[in-house]
């Protein structure tokens, strides 16, 4: 009896382990609260987490960009480019480069080093920038110009901010709020006000700023966050929804569950959603199936765009919390620890370079692999050796009677 028992024990703990191994577990690695008002997007430099928002000084806005430690959250240095807010930042070769606006609603686009110091500034036209990305030397800037109503991207050479090219999109009541690069294409994402209301509206821009193509993926609302995987899929989440697409403009995937922060790592999604309180959804990257949520705080999200960073195996999210009747800058730390059945994936046909901005990474992302059937048989074979074992012991112990 107590042989069988032991054996049936040590089925189900082998089974359970073989099948729990088949997804990434996410955990909260740290969290931190700063200062009254919104903190939008996060980029990583070679030293610091970077934090780019606004800080509530009274009745006033003012600009505000932190370097925090990576491994704990902890404020190294802050700075202020003055009143205004910051959207939006990337790092590239020991320079950090920052968008929003100014106090007088003008485009405003930065440069500091890696200690925050040395900021040099432009000022572009009336509106806000809202993203900002590095490719092949250049800083593709994108926005909203409000004398158009409509978006507007810049190409500014990465050496000298001096203005390559612009698109203005001339479309009235469009909107686009962050951006990433895929195959050296710039993908935008945000809405457009329609007759029956705001719909999701993506575009994709060549390196010279021609429109390659513009989709309206039938979904309501606002389209928050954008982020592209090493495979050239891309992510765009919204309040309503999320929707994976491949280089051509193809829906891949689409879900219900969506949010303001998107960012992939390790064949997983993480948004930053919530309604009444804060949390993070866990989605799967291949068919943007659930599965799990980790609840960040008890206090609602403050809706804002941004974009968000991802080191090897974390994802860095930014974003502010309700508390009282203020919001609060939060940040957060998310752990994926990977199986080591999860390996790297099979590179596609499709050359994707990853944008160097606060929504993609340098470092090698692994995706979930179907689990070759090896795995489950080899555990299995395991029990079966074990039980016949039991069994042969069983025998040797019985003790033989003599027929008459």
């Amino acid at each position: 009896m107590f042989a069988r028992k032991l054996t049936l024990t040590l089925l189900v703990i082998i089974t359970v382990s073989v099948f729990s191994l088949a997804e990434p577990t996410v955990r909260l690695a740290w969290k931190t609260y700063s200062v009254r008002g919104v903190a939008y997007s996060t980029c990583i430099g070679q030293n610091y987490l970077y934090i780019v928002g606004f800080e509530e000084k009274g009745s006033q806005q003012v600009t505000r960009i932190e370097a925090r430690r990576l491994n704990d959250g902890a404020l190294v240095i802050n700075t202020t480019l003055g009143p205004g807010a910051l959207y939006s930042c990337a790092f590239s070769r020991g320079t950090l480069y920052v968008a929003g606006k100014t106090e007088s609603e003008e485009w405003l686009i930065a440069t500091l080093n890696e200690n925050l110091a040395q900021p040099r500034i432009v000022k572009s036209v009336k509106g806000f920038a809202s993203s900002i990305v590095v490719s092949d030397g250049f800083l593709y800037v994108t926005g909203v110009d409000y004398n158009k109503a409509s978006v507007r991207v810049e190409k500014r050479s990465i050496e000298s901010f001096s203005l390559i090219g612009a698109y203005e999109a001339l479309a009235p009541n469009t909107y686009a709020f962050a951006s990433t690069i895929v195959n050296d294409a710039v993908w935008l994402t945000g809405t457009a006000y329609t007759p029956t209301g705001f719909i999701w509206r993506i575009q994709a821009l060549a390196p010279n700023l021609t429109s390659i193509l513009t989709l309206r993926p039938q979904v309501e609302g606002i389209s928050y966050s954008i982020t592209a995987s090493r495979e050239g899929l891309m992510y765009v989440t919204g309040p309503n929804g999320t929707i994976s697409l491949d280089p051509q403009g193809i829906i891949v995937s689409k879900s219900t569950l969506g949010g303001f922060r998107v960012a992939e790592l390790s064949g997983v999604l993480v948004i930053l959603s919530g309604k009444d309180t804060t949390k993070a959804l866990v989605l799967n990257a291949s068919d943007l199936t659930i599965i799990s949520s980790i609840e960040l705080s008890k206090n609602p999200v403050v809706p804002s765009f941004g974009s968000t960073a991802t080191s090897s195996d974390k994802v860095f999210l930014a974003s502010a919390e309700k508390i009282g009747n203020s919001s609060t800058w939060s940040i957060y730390a998310l752990s994926i620890l990977v199986p080591s059945r999860i390996t790297n994936s099979t590179q596609s046909n499709t050359q994707t370079k990853p944008a160097q901005n606060s929504t993609s990474t340098t470092n090698p992302t692994v995706s979930i692999q179907p689990t070759p059937i090896l795995d489950y048989i080899t555990p299995l074979l395991m029990i079966l050796v074990l039980v016949l074992g039991v069994v042969m012991v069983r025998r040797k112990r019985k003790p033989h009677v003599k027929r008459a």
